[in-house]
């Protein structure tokens, strides 16, 4: 009864409203659950039924860390992490012993339901060109501009030159000691399914979220790339602005937090979420109340910047769910319904890995992802 009474009260009104002791008390039973699955599994016998059992409960905390957030120490987070090292660990051991003289791998006869063959990350696509930023520019009246670029700057530097003066700014050479960017800990496919294969995550599914037919699925992370990351398919998958690392605290370690997001008026850590997705994904202009750094660990990105004082010019959506979007589609715009485009003003940039965009709070932004790409954004006041 008090679970259906909590899951009620998440699913009324708007998400960022939802009072925290909801989302407590929902990560509180939880563990509860999780517990009682737990005594299941003691009580099951044969391998595949405790296999299956948990799965289970890798997926209630998951559901418990996305919707009730962190609760007694993130002990969910613990339980989830443990367990998916121990699925790997079973599915490598597993593997030698079914292995054959001919020298193929073979599922169990049992069902199992950790997959023995792994899936196939390799790409065997030609290796990505990076065209010239005038090949794939927004088509607008005005040309857009280059926006300033700076190597590896100190705090000071950050602040007179970006920060106080609200200057959108690529960032170079600021990534090179972050574990993701090198040797065994380098982001990819593999890795991330090695470190969160069985997870749950929500799923974007659609080129754009301003879309009519978009929408949004809990997959595993193996399923997510298996089917959007690695198959060639006319569905656009996208794990989109989501705290993965938090989720997932294996893959936190391969990050480290900017110092520039410590130059804040809140001693609050900043908000780390993730992008990550196959290339044709975008993100239709619109604008953050946060300072953002938008980091590229994989891949290339192209950016399109707006100023505040241009937002008219953008057409903000009347709809206050989406009043931070704009109704103008930027690959196509209509210039007889939004004719002030023909005096919009913008910048632009290619983001390539291991470089970093500063985006100043309510600057408009427009993101277009031009091969697979995984990215790391921070967000702080």
């Amino acid at each position: 009864m008090y679970q259906h009474l909590v899951w009620e009260r998440l699913n009324t009104g708007h998400w960022a409203e939802v009072w925290k002791g909801w989302r407590d008390l929902y990560g509180l039973i939880t563990v509860a659950r999780v517990l009682a699955v737990a005594k299941l599994c003691e009580e099951e016998e044969g391998v595949v039924a405790e296999n299956r059992l948990v799965g289970d409960v890798i997926r209630l905390c998951d559901l418990g860390i996305m919707l009730g957030g962190p609760v007694m120490g993130g002990v969910l987070e613990e339980i989830a992490e443990y367990l998916t090292e121990m699925v790997n660990s079973v599915s490598g051991d597993i593997k030698k012993d079914v292995k054959r003289s001919d020298g193929l791998e073979h599922g169990n006869e049992t069902g199992d339901a950790f997959p023995l063959k792994r899936l196939k990350l390799s790409n065997n696509s030609p290796l990505f060109t990076c065209p010239d930023i005038s090949t794939i520019s927004l088509k607008l009246p005005l040309p857009l501009l280059p926006i300033p670029v700076i190597s590896s700057p100190s705090l000071p530097t950050f602040l007179t030159q970006c920060k106080l003066p609200l200057t959108t700014t690529l960032l170079r050479d600021c990534m090179t000691d972050w574990p993701c960017m090198t040797g065994s800990t380098r982001w990819s496919c593999d890795r991330l399914v090695q470190l969160a294969g069985p997870r749950t995550v929500p799923v974007e599914l659609g080129s754009k979220y301003t879309d009519n037919s978009w929408t949004q699925q809990l997959l595993t992370v193996e399923r997510f790339v298996a089917k959007y990351m690695m198959e060639k398919t006319s569905e656009v998958g996208y794990l989109a602005q989501h705290q993965l690392l938090e989720q997932v605290p294996a893959l936190g370690r391969d990050i480290m937090t900017p110092d520039y997001c410590y130059t804040g008026e809140e001693e609050d850590e900043p908000d780390i979420n993730v992008w990550i997705g196959p290339g044709g994904t975008v993100s239709p202009a619109h604008t953050d109340k946060k300072h953002n750094l938008l980091c590229q660990v994989v891949g290339t990105k192209y950016v399109a910047l707006f100023y505040p004082e241009e937002g008219d010019k953008l057409y903000p959506h009347p709809s206050p769910m989406l009043a931070n979007t704009s109704m103008v589609d930027l690959d196509n715009p209509d210039m007889i319904k939004y004719p002030k485009l023909g005096k919009l003003q913008g910048y632009h940039t290619l983001l390539r890995e291991g470089e970093m965009l500063y985006i100043p709070p309510l600057v408009w932004h427009y993101v277009r992802s031009l091969e697979q790409s995984f990215s790391v954004s921070f967000w702080w006041e």
